[in-house]
């Protein structure tokens, strides 16, 4: 039985906690780590997929920026996600093969 590692990552800009989720899942593919869950707490962030529906942001980008408030593009499902410090964000790298 493998065990889950379970890792509070504290104050993490999104950019490098995807950058370590990327290279986690490598690991994994590669049978070189186990699982694991990591909770990061990203500073003000929204996540938008290259899609988003035009008039879902509506601040623009110097309002956003004065507020501290970074945009990512991301290559995910879904339209436009706010991510910030306080809120529960876990990442899940497993294998589900059973």
């Amino acid at each position: 039985m493998s065990s889950l590692r379970v890792t509070h990552l504290g104050p993490t800009p999104y950019a490098a906690g995807l950058a370590l989720q990327e290279g986690l899942v490598k690991a994994r593919v590669a049978g070189e780590t186990g699982d694991w869950l990591l909770y990061p707490d990203h500073p003000p962030v929204l996540t938008i997929v290259r899609g988003a529906t035009p008039g879902n942001i509506r601040a623009d980008a110097d309002t956003l920026a004065r507020l501290g408030v970074e945009r990512f593009e991301v290559a995910r499902g879904g339209d436009v996600t706010w991510h910030g410090p306080g809120q529960l964000v876990g990442y899940l790298v497993c294998d589900f093969d059973f």
